[in-house]
């Protein structure tokens, strides 16, 4: 999702960025981010969620949101979509934004062996229940 924020940022100098995937089963992948001079803060962590729960740190109204996630965009509550002008929902994550942040990393002494890499999952239970 940092690749993600960080090609908005590029290609459309936006400042105020919140990323969300279709995470399907009526859920996104989302995290918020202030974006500047090619610096990626994250203002919220990653989460996997129901659009609904979206909330967006501080005051600011103007957060554009990119990904996939927002062809959901009817299930985001009101002061999201009050906050949010703009979404862009054809962008995806691409390798030159994620090799520009891994080269960033690893130059910053954040670099592990291959064999202690381990994959970071939002959402533990993947098995779809039908709710009560």
């Amino acid at each position: 999702m940092e690749a993600l924020a960080l090609q908005a940022h590029r290609r459309y100098h936006l400042r105020h960025v919140v990323t969300a995937l279709d995470a399907r089963m009526g859920e996104v992948y989302a995290a918020t981010w202030h974006c500047l001079n090619d610096t990626i803060t994250p203002m919220s962590a990653e989460a996997v969620l129901a659009p609904e729960r979206l909330r967006l740190p501080g005051d600011e109204t103007d957060w554009v949101g990119v990904g996939s996630g927002f062809s959901l965009w009817e299930q985001f509550t009101v002061d999201v979509q009050l906050s949010m002008p703009q979404h862009l929902y054809d962008l995806e994550p691409r390798a030159e934004e994620m090799a520009w942040l891994a080269a960033r990393d690893f130059a910053a002494g954040l670099g592990q062996a291959a064999h202690l890499v381990q994959p970071v999952y939002l959402r533990n239970d993947v098995a779809w229940k039908k709710p009560a």
